[in-house]
């Protein structure tokens, strides 16, 4: 309750050093740190391997700035992120879109229809972009995933649909 100014510059005193950091060690974030973004989070790049989807709820409900750029932290380190992880980000990042998922790629091979709801109602600028890095990854998306699509994703066109009927048939 009060280190309410510390944000991504303070933060950096902990690259390359804490290498144990985990979960555990971020709760001190919670309700605190309101300016954290996706800046601060880049030293947990390389370093908190430990990290999954336990850590990132600190975010809940602080982190409004949120966006792709800060998830690109995630990229080949949380391989245990899964829809779980992503419930983070129900409401608070409305600057979610397909640049975002692409740190998915290869990854999150447990993400299904469960962890694409999250995008239900948020993600307005989601896609054909956005559903082509689901090609070849996500083996457990069926119709009922795809069911999230209804109504949300007006820019959805016959190339978007054809990345979805690559992910069906595969």
């Amino acid at each position: 309750g009060n280190c309410v100014e510390l944000n991504s510059v303070g933060l950096d005193i902990l690259r390359g050093n804490c290498v144990e950091l985990n979960s555990v060690g971020l709760d001190i974030l919670r309700g605190n740190c309101v300016e954290l973004n996706s800046v601060g989070l880049d030293i947990l790049r390389g370093n908190c391997v430990e990290l999954n989807s336990v850590g990132l709820d600190i975010l809940r409900g602080n982190c409004v700035e949120l966006n792709s750029v800060g998830l690109d932290i995630l990229r080949g380190n949380c391989v245990e992120l899964n829809s779980v992880g992503l419930d983070i980000l129900r409401g608070n990042c409305v600057e979610l879109n397909s640049v975002g998922l692409d740190i998915l790629r290869g990854n999150c091979f447990e993400l299904n229809s469960v962890g694409l709801d999250i995008l239900r109602g948020n993600c307005v600028e989601l896609n054909s972009v956005g559903l082509d890095i689901l090609r070849g990854n996500c083996v457990e998306l069926n119709s009922v995933g795809l069911d999230i699509l209804r109504g949300n994703c007006v820019e959805l066109n016959s190339m978007g649909l054809i990345s979805i009927g690559e992910i069906v048939l595969s």
